[in-house]
């Protein structure tokens, strides 16, 4: 397996994670209670936290500096959620496009909002796109698989993968 081979496969593993992780959080990604505690807000809100003998010399700063750290996973968690999101928006929009590659990447679009928006498996996926004809798993699983890699296109073209690039330099 060469570089390049590794890197993408690296690439597609990252990508396939984060969508997992956007699947987990779909719902908390949705609501506004994150940008309403973030850590200045949190340390405004809270004052001074515990008394003398409180252990923790500081802890509202000690609080706050956690919720910083949380911050930054969530500020990622968010850039990915924003790429998917408009991965599926691309993919079903239908402006430019032939008949035949809008019918598939609607297809696509259907998928990947099945898989990361509604939380389906695949057996759901398969029973919820099959309409007039029953797809096969294999089929189903292949336009996943497809719609993994637009999602990893996207966010290569919007700088979430680079993280792996910088990386893969410095140890190569």
């Amino acid at each position: 397996m060469t570089e390049r081979e590794k890197s993408e496969l690296a690439k597609r593993e990252k990508t396939k994670r984060n969508m997992l992780l956007v699947r987990r959080h779909y719902e908390r990604l949705l609501t506004e209670y994150e940008a309403a505690t973030n850590s200045r807000g949190m340390a405004a809100a809270w004052g001074r936290v515990g008394g003398l003998g409180n252990r923790i010399a500081r802890p509202t700063q000690d609080r706050a500096m956690c919720a910083i750290a949380l911050e930054e996973r969530r500020k990622q968690l968010k850039g990915w959620f924003e790429c998917i999101r408009g991965t599926y928006s691309r993919l079903s929009g239908r402006e430019g496009k032939s008949p035949n590659l809008w019918r598939h990447q609607q297809l696509l679009a259907r998928a990947l909002q099945l898989y990361v928006f509604e939380q389906a498996d695949c057996e759901m996926i398969t029973m919820m796109m099959s309409g007039a004809r029953r797809l096969s798993r294999q089929y189903v699983n292949r336009i996943l698989n497809e719609a993994v890699n637009e999602v990893m296109a996207d966010a290569g073209r919007a700088g979430l993968l680079e993280d792996d690039e910088a990386a893969g330099n410095e140890a190569g």
